[in-house]
């Protein structure tokens, strides 16, 4: 079934340079055609019925002249907005890329449901509570307005009423992971007990039911040359390298929270992520 959404990056779309060389039109007629990208056969390619349109067809599916269409098209091309195949297709290399990266993770999935185990790492770190702990005190822990371990004082716009808490987005999240830390251990599988601190984390606070706020934290842990692997370690230690289920156990997400990698002093804390 075709999903009805796909990732946008607002700060990708931003910092990429051959966009921003690109004219305001021209950078219009791109979004347009990542929405047939989305929609074509083969994701991510610009495909009409099945095959490349010409920009004179691209123009009449927008209402545009044709030979703006082609200047903007001409634009794009030139800054190396969007590639080719061999045959000349359009397509964007980003939601390729995201396409295999997010069938490579349901593949993952399956073969771990089919096979009844996971392909755990032994990365040296005490896990502590339970599954079933954990998710037992979230419950109690959002079930209370006034938690005193709450890291924010107010709530982000068009966050859902306390009634009911939306299911928690794992792999979009893992993909946010995958893409802001490349440096860090990519997720293999996705047990139970992973599911369980992420959804912990989620129902916690209703600050972090959002991707924008998993972005932001994904962003404060890059900053922290500890967390990435980026401090030398002791003679005789291996180097620490934290992976997602290491950061989102209970004691360690608050201690990063806490500011307790922080590279320096400056560095920002927790905060409210404006929607």
């Amino acid at each position: 079934m075709k999903r009805p959404s796909f990732q946008f990056y607002p700060g990708d779309w931003l910092n990429d340079a051959g966009l921003r060389l690109c004219s305001l039109p021209a950078r219009g007629l791109w979004l347009e055609m990542m929405c047939f990208m989305h929609q074509a056969s083969t994701y991510g390619h610009l495909l009409i019925a099945g095959r490349s349109p010409s920009t004179e067809e691209l123009a009449r599916l927008l209402g545009q002249r044709d030979i703006s269409v082609t200047e903007w098209v001409q634009e794009l091309d030139t800054n190396k907005v969007f590639s080719r195949t061999d045959e000349g297709v359009i397509y964007s290399r980003r939601m390729v890329q995201d396409e295999k990266n997010r069938k490579q993770w349901a593949r993952r999935q399956r073969n771990h449901r089919n096979k009844g185990h996971s392909l755990e790492r032994d990365n040296g770190v005490t896990l502590g509570a339970s599954h079933a702990e954990v998710t037992s005190k979230s419950q109690l822990s959002s079930s209370s307005s006034s938690s005193s371990t709450s890291l924010s004082t107010t709530s982000p716009k068009g966050e859902v009423s306390a009634s009911k808490t939306p299911d928690c987005p794992h792999e979009q999240i893992i993909e946010l992971y995958h893409r802001i830390l490349p440096e860090c251990p990519h997720v293999v599988s996705w047990t139970s007990t992973r599911k369980g601190y992420l959804q912990a984390r989620w129902r916690e606070d209703k600050t972090r039911q959002s991707l924008a706020w998993w972005e932001w934290f994904f962003g404060f842990v890059k900053k922290s040359d500890y967390l990435c692997g980026r401090v030398t370690p002791p003679p005789g230690r291996n180097r620490f390298l934290a992976d997602l289920e290491w950061l989102i156990v209970q004691g360690n997400f608050v201690k990063i929270l806490e500011k307790r990698y922080a590279v320096n002093r400056g560095q920002e804390g927790p905060r409210k992520v404006a929607l």
